[in-house]
């Protein structure tokens, strides 16, 4: 098996070598052989001798962002933002985390917020613990102190408010966060976001997917650093940084699900096109790639991404297992379509079915690839992940399938989701949907909260089949008018309890999972 994985790895940096990704599979032979152990062992010996930041001439490329973004330079003084004890208890309560001890992990997390009020590190791991327990008003407390900090720290340092923020790493890193800049530029582009600039400023080694961060550059500004820059920059401009959970429009801030909806649902009543579409070049590429994987360019396919793997403790809850999608990809290609399933080749293989491309698992994965793939589904079956967002900025409709915080679930068009449910470990009930909304589930990503004992129960084959139905229906202008009319009260007691609860976002419910679980109002 290990072989056999070695000899597609191998396959796939000369296809990405041969197909317009030399660059990239050059960085990553730096990054692993030279960049990397050099950028550490620099930065560690900065530190050890108490350099000043100041001391060293500034880069090339950071007094051309500074130039360009019309930005004072500021002296670098990495003793302004390294506190060993603050930095000793983040890195404790991360460990605490680790061990299952939560409650050990805020009490740190709190301590260092009261020793160091001023500081916006403990702050935002304190509200990333009140996002994992479901206190969205907690949550929001954090980012409003984080933001009232940064303000005055601003103000201290420019005199006055820029005219620009900054969208960092945290906003290319992740993929949902790459897929996210969507947001921001149809906030600005829809006159929301004042008269401050966004502006994005990362590094080489912290882009989810450099495809889809070429074509944000149609929309938005963005400069990219070393690693080692981007750091040096990030300690004296941090306060201008925008945070990917609490959006500055005009004059507040708004969390990133009611920014993203908000935007969504005043882009579609406008009628404007998706920001993003596939490059002639990339279409032309990717239909090569698929008549080698035996698709006709007549052939219509679903895109499937079910996320799955060891992710980091408390933020399993949206996994899934893929062997119960095989039923839904089996009825796709009844109907004549073809699925290609997205991700990496550390997922679960899939069995050999005709119709049906392991894509995850294949030797033609690349940047381009998945922009191709993206951007040509027919629609898009995916869960609470960043791959399953991008297709978003594409304008391609969305299944969200085995949704697990139903009060935190932004719109885009002709798109709906089919939520996780919720069994009481003792009874075997099936929690109602009220009873959701009540509880931490429906507003975070994590299943372990003290004084619930529950197990989400996924989407079973059948309902993700039933939701296939559902989509295909919609796509072709042939909805079940008879399902509409029968599961219009249920949509409306679903949005009732909503807007009894403030959720965020209006992401439609599959009316076949309401028409399925009628009981549970």
């Amino acid at each position: 098996m290990k072989s056999s994985q070695t000899v597609v790895h191998i396959r796939r940096q000369f296809f990405q070598l041969f197909n317009g990704e030399a660059r990239k599979v050059f960085r990553k032979f730096l990054k692993f052989f030279i960049v990397e152990s050099w950028v550490d062992r620099l930065s560690k010996a900065l530190c050890e001798s108490s350099i000043r930041w100041r001391s060293i001439k500034q880069p090339r490329a950071i007094r051309k962002i500074l130039c360009e973004l019309d930005l004072p330079i500021l002296d670098f003084q990495l003793e302004s933002q390294f506190d060993a004890g603050l930095n000793g208890l983040i890195t404790q309560g991360k460990d605490f985390r680790e061990m299952g001890k939560f409650l050990n992990e805020r009490n740190l997390y709190e301590q260092a917020v009261n020793l160091h009020p001023e500081r916006i590190e403990p702050r935002l791991s304190l509200a990333a613990v009140e996002f994992l327990e479901g206190n969205l008003d907690a949550w929001t407390n954090q980012y409003q102190s984080i933001s009232q900090i940064s303000l005055k720290e601003t103000l201290r340092r420019f005199k006055k408010e820029p005219s620009v923020r900054l969208l960092g790493v945290e906003w290319t890193g992740p993929m949902g966060h790459l897929a996210q800049i969507d947001a921001i530029v149809k906030l600005g582009k829809l006159g929301k976001l004042g008269d401050e600039r966004r502006v994005v400023v990362t590094n080489f080694s912290q882009i989810a997917n450099s495809t889809v961060l070429e074509l944000w550059k149609n929309h938005i500004a963005v400069f990219q650093l070393s690693t080692f820059n981007y750091n040096r920059f990030k300690t004296n401009y941090w306060s201008i940084f925008e945070h990917v959970p609490f959006i500055k429009i005009e004059d507040r801030y708004i969390d990133q699900t009611t920014a993203w909806n908000e935007s969504n649902v005043e882009w579609e009543k406008i009628g404007l096109p998706p920001l993003l579409g596939v490059p002639e070049k990339i279409n032309h590429l990717g239909k090569k790639v698929l008549s080698k994987w035996g698709l006709r360019e007549s052939d219509w396919f679903a895109t499937l991404h079910v996320r799955e793997g060891n992710h980091v403790s408390r933020r399993q809850l949206p996994n899934a297992d893929v062997e119960a999608y095989i039923p839904a990809i089996k009825k796709i290609i009844s109907i004549g379509g073809k699925v290609i399933r997205m991700g990496n080749p550390r997922m679960k293989p899939l069995p050999k079915i005709p119709g049906l491309v392991d894509y995850a698992h294949s030797a033609q994965r690349s940047d381009w690839m998945d922009v191709f793939l993206w951007g040509n589904s027919k629609f898009f079956i995916g869960t609470n992940s960043g791959g399953s967002d991008i297709p978003i900025a594409f304008g391609i409709p969305m299944i969200k399938t085995n949704f697990c915080h139903v009060g935190q679930s932004f719109y885009s068009p002709n798109s709906f989701m089919v939520p996780k449910l919720f069994q009481d470990v003792h009874s075997g009930e099936i929690l109602r949907f009220e009873q959701v909304f009540n509880s931490p589930f429906a507003w975070t990503v994590s299943d372990s909260h003290s004084g619930f004992e529950y197990k989400h129960v996924d989407n079973s084959p059948e309902i993700l089949v039933a939701a296939v139905e559902e989509m295909i229906s919609n796509l072709n202008g042939s909805p079940d008018e008879k399902l509409i009319r029968s599961t219009q009260s249920l949509v409306s007691s679903f949005d009732h309890l909503r807007k009894k609860y403030r959720a965020r976002g209006s992401l439609p419910i599959s009316r076949r999972f309401l028409d399925h679980y009628r009981e549970l109002f």
